[in-house]
């Protein structure tokens, strides 16, 4: 995709995320090594506040689908859709609306960022 193709993108995804915003602190969890081979876990990290978007489950924003007898199944009933520069990870933890969430997938899955316009992160619900 050329740059301004991508810059485009990138506009029309912070009016999608500013039309219903929600504020996103996440808390990373982190391992402590016990000096015998394994690790317990730590005191998690809390990162700065992240504006994204949550929105209902839509097979086009994530490939998360899980193939069964019946069919495909959505293992999400959630996402967050966040700017390509978010920072975020399998495992993070949040809460909103007195709900707790953890991220199950991060879409892309690669790091490298710098051709897409959004990060996908599919939830899972953890009460």
């Amino acid at each position: 995709m050329d740059k301004q193709g991508l810059k485009i993108l990138r506009k029309n995804l912070d009016a999608f995320i500013k039309a219903d915003p929600v504020q996103i602190t996440l808390s990373r969890p982190t391992q402590v090594d016990t000096g015998n081979g394994g690790w317990k876990p730590g005191i998690p990290l809390t990162l700065n506040p992240q504006q994204m978007r949550l929105v209902p489950f839509k097979r086009r924003v994530s490939d998360d689908v899980q193939n069964t007898q019946d069919g495909q199944l959505m293992l999400a009933t959630y996402i967050l859709v966040g700017r390509y520069n978010v920072d975020a990870q399998k495992g993070d933890e949040f809460s909103h609306n007195d709900v707790n969430y953890r991220i199950h997938s991060v879409e892309p899955k690669s790091n490298d960022r710098a051709n897409t316009d959004r990060v996908t992160l599919v939830l899972e619900v953890r009460d």
